[in-house]
């Protein structure tokens, strides 16, 4: 989105330069509308929120589940090779 608005400006000035005034003020127009979005956005993804800091510990996790789903399951779990001349 930053990008875009980037562009639109860069079109801004161009047109600028050459005399397309109403151009330059449609491309400015977008422009500051896409970086204030991306501003708002960029805020509002930085704020934690509050479920995301309040998560319980008793929530199984993703790596939990697979550790209980592999210690039920000794098929799932990979044999360990002997590599010779490396100590375990």
């Amino acid at each position: 989105m930053l990008q875009w608005a980037l562009t639109f400006f860069v079109l801004a000035l161009i047109a600028g330069l050459v005399g397309l005034t109403g151009l330059a003020g449609a491309a400015a127009n977008i422009a500051w509308i896409l970086f204030v979005a991306f501003i708002v956005l960029m805020i509002v993804a930085a704020v934690p929120t509050p479920c995301a800091a309040s998560r319980p510990s008793d929530v199984p996790t993703i790596r939990r589940l697979i550790a209980i789903e592999t210690a039920s399951r000794p098929e799932l779990v990979e044999p360990q090779i002997p590599v010779e001349g490396v100590k375990s």
